[in-house]
């Protein structure tokens, strides 16, 4: 799928945006893969109880913030996965956790995202628990 970046109330927006469905809401949400999690407006997320804190470091303090469980569609695959909700925007931001299981590619003012096969999947996983356990051996 290639989308082309699009002027939205006479504004170009220099980040790519996609559709998606969050809890079956409609979100435009932004690719982002500077994110490691992905954060999704407060109004979709009125009724998922809160999950998992996060420690969050701001530049003058640390915070605690709740993850809450969200059902995320984007390209017709489904997701179910501990997301951060914001009271301040309608849009949503794609972070890694999702966009791991697309190829995403930009060329200019077009990118196109597509999602990766199961086999590929299944490889990736099998990479990311090995970098895990590498990583904490390293730390002891």
């Amino acid at each position: 799928m290639q989308i082309k970046y699009v002027k939205k109330k006479g504004v170009t927006r220099l980040a790519p945006y996609i559709l998606t469905k969050v809890n079956g809401f409609d979100v435009e949400a932004r690719l982002d893969t500077g994110a490691d999690i992905s954060v999704m407006p407060a109004s979709t997320l009125k009724n998922c109880p809160p999950n998992t804190p996060l420690t969050v470091r701001f530049a003058s303090r640390i915070e605690k913030v709740w993850t809450c469980i969200a059902s995320v569609e984007v390209l017709g695959k489904r997701f179910t996965l501990p997301v951060l909700s914001t009271p301040v925007s309608d849009f949503g931001l794609l972070g890694l956790d999702i966009l791991k299981y697309f190829k995403l590619e930009f060329v200019g003012d077009v990118f196109s995202l597509e999602i990766l096969e199961d086999d590929q999947i299944k490889e990736l996983n099998e990479k990311e628990e090995e970098w895990c356990k590498v990583s904490s051996v390293l730390k002891a």
